[in-house]
């Protein structure tokens, strides 16, 4: 991946690396690319970027989820209800579903 930052003027080109965002990226956002594709964040990137401390996305997964289901739908409840309250709330099967593969899009 290489990295191309441009702020009227070219800036800077890395292998593997880009700065942080800043508040005038809006207009010129940084890239960082391979090829055609643009590269995706990473869970625990958009822990950081909402506040979160890195461990936050870290060991989520549970192939047999018993006790995490009744935690992690009340999450969803209440991330329903302050969001898009006239949604449906997940049913246990939904939430076992993304327990067993939380990581996928």
């Amino acid at each position: 991946a290489v990295y191309a930052a441009s702020t009227g003027n070219f800036s800077g080109a890395f292998r593997e690396t880009t700065p942080t965002l800043l508040a005038r990226d809006h207009k010129d956002p940084s890239i960082v690319s391979s090829g055609y594709a643009v590269r995706r964040l990473t869970p625990q990137e958009c822990a950081r970027l909402q506040g979160f401390p890195d461990q936050w996305c870290s060991d989520l997964a549970s192939e047999n989820p018993t006790e995490e289901i009744d935690r992690w739908a009340a999450i969803f409840e209440e991330y329903r209800k302050a969001i898009k309250p006239e949604s449906r709330p997940k049913s246990r099967k939904m939430v076992q579903k993304w327990l067993q593969d939380p990581y996928r899009d």
